[in-house]
């Protein structure tokens, strides 16, 4: 097996258990904590720590940003991170021989059995992520808190006549 199918992991997941390093300990009404500890993450503490958005409130993402978005490891605001478009993250708190120590600093439920192809974004300490039928929500990145819910109210008539499925390919900002 190819190391590189070891890479392709959903970074909603990465992303929860980089966070861990965080010492995320609020639990909210859909989130879980967990009690091990993981290495301190300078970079990643960053994110959690930087000012969570007020509902209705934009994330400042301008061409700027998105031009020097390599500049802003704690962030990961396009679909691939970059213009890149590598999926690749310069933080490196988490390595080979820490790994092992991390684990699930929160979850949510996302009410749908249906695919989750998605990449979430990161903006400024938000986890933005989009399920079936493009229900968009955002989080805490640091608590898992549930910030807002948009639901485009997609009938579900549409199921059966699209190629792939109610799944998303991701959100933008």
């Amino acid at each position: 097996m190819k190391t590189t199918r070891y890479l392709r992991l959903p970074l909603g997941l990465l992303l929860g258990f980089v966070i861990t390093g965080c010492g995320g300990d609020t639990a909210t009404e859909s989130a879980s904590s967990a009690a091990p500890t993981a290495p301190s993450a300078a970079p990643v503490a960053a994110a959690a720590s930087a000012p969570v958005l007020a509902a209705g409130q934009a994330a400042a993402i301008d061409q700027g940003r998105y031009v020097n978005a390599a500049s802003e490891p704690a962030n990961w605001i396009n679909y691939g991170g970059t213009w890149k478009e590598q999926r690749y993250s310069t933080l490196a708190e988490i390595n080979d021989t820490n790994v092992s120590r991390l684990g699930l600093a929160w979850f949510a439920e996302l009410g749908t059995m249906r695919g989750v192809e998605g990449t979430p974004l990161v903006i400024d300490g938000v986890l933005y992520n989009i399920s079936a039928w493009s229900v968009t929500t955002a989080y805490n990145a640091a608590t898992g808190e549930k910030l807002w819910e948009f639901d485009p109210k997609v009938s579900p008539d549409y199921s059966r006549i699209t190629c792939c499925g109610t799944v998303s390919r991701g959100v933008a900002a």
